[in-house]
């Protein structure tokens, strides 16, 4: 139970890495909040969790409009009182599947703009809205999870790359200034 009393803000979370994440965070004591586009997969992984004794909400967000991440860590503060954790998990994983991202020459300015949107603008967004939470409760800690991607070339992906070596920049970034807030700022490179 090491995460007893604290509230947990995971995107991404209705499968995959996301929704272990936020079981195993509500099975440490968390109270975590799962955001993502896709309702009823939430709902299963929020029923889960309570079937295990756990506490989670869902908030429906797209990482890649401003609004609707404002939206989601405003509803964690009200749902449980503040916020201690952020994950920001959430990839462009459709966008790349569909062969947005694509050779350089070849791409879209709307392609690499909408893929820039949900990589590193998200994390963004996520961090800026949930600072002055943390402030306010006296720390907190952020894990951005990035990608090899970020730090060596992969084949046809410059969207995807540029939006995770910058989420490493902001990371570090958010590390350095609100260290002094207690607020640590990580980043979790995973093989893609």
């Amino acid at each position: 139970m090491r995460l007893k009393g604290k509230v947990a803000f995971i995107t991404g979370a209705t499968s995959g890495i996301g929704a272990i994440m936020a079981q195993r965070f509500a099975a440490q004591g968390a109270k975590v909040v799962l955001a993502a586009r896709r309702e009823e997969n939430g709902k299963a992984v929020v029923a889960e969790i309570e079937r295990q004794g756990g506490t989670a909400a869902f908030h429906r967000m797209d990482q890649g409009i401003e609004s609707d991440v404002a939206a989601s860590i405003a509803f964690a503060v009200e749902r449980f009182g503040k916020l201690d954790i952020v994950v920001n998990n959430a990839g462009p994983v459709d966008l790349l599947q569909s062969g947005a991202d694509r050779r350089l020459h070849e791409i879209t300015t709307s392609g690499f703009d909408q893929i820039m949107k949900v990589t590193l603008y998200g994390p963004f967004w996520c961090c800026k809205y949930a600072i002055p939470h943390m402030i306010n409760a006296g720390g907190g800690s952020i894990v951005n999870i990035s990608s090899i991607a970020a730090v060596t070339g992969l084949p046809w992906i410059p969207a995807y790359s540029a939006g995770k070596g910058g989420l490493s920049a902001l990371t570090r970034q958010v590390a350095f200034d609100y260290g002094a807030n207690n607020i640590r700022a990580n980043g979790i490179i995973t093989g893609l």
